[in-house]
């Protein structure tokens, strides 16, 4: 394997604090169930399809819903669907319930897909950067936890 590419689980400890708080900055973070969302989305039957204002739902929002959305499909993208959706929400319960918030983190930073076979953040820092992810300052922190949604759409 070349150096930086393929998947480094790195520990959070391992990781810089310069990354961490970017990559939580970056994305919606309510650990709660979003009722109102839900409330304002509407099943469209001729197309098993959520809607909202006229455009297809995106995606998972909290850190924990897109650990849950990276297990279930593995980054490919997921059929925009109710029974997908439920999965989803089980899921991330689920993991909410059994892992900390630091381990949820961790999972997640380490099955992020950031382009050019880089999957996790050790295999990020490797590569674009040549050195270990604890070594990232502020400006590679926030390159590579912009990186990370803009990748996932392979």
């Amino acid at each position: 394997m070349a150096r930086g590419t393929g998947h480094v689980h790195t520990a959070l400890a391992e990781i810089s604090p310069l990354f961490k708080e970017a990559i939580v900055a970056s994305r919606i973070v309510t650990s709660t169930l979003r009722v109102p969302w839900i409330s304002r989305a509407w099943w469209n039957p001729a197309s098993p399809t959520f809607t909202h204002s006229g455009s297809t739902l995106q995606g998972a929002s909290t850190i924990t819903e897109q650990l849950a959305k990276l297990s279930l499909y593995g980054g490919a993208t997921p059929p925009q669907s109710i029974n997908y959706k439920i999965k989803e929400i089980v899921l991330g319960n689920e993991l909410a319930l059994h892992f900390t918030k630091d381990q949820i983190l961790e999972m997640y930073v380490n099955r992020i897909f950031y382009g050019n076979d880089a999957v996790g953040i050790g295999s990020a820092a490797e590569l674009y950067f040549l050195k270990p992810a604890r070594q990232l300052d502020l400006a590679q922190a926030s390159m590579l936890a912009g990186l990370a949604p803009v990748a996932q759409r392979r």
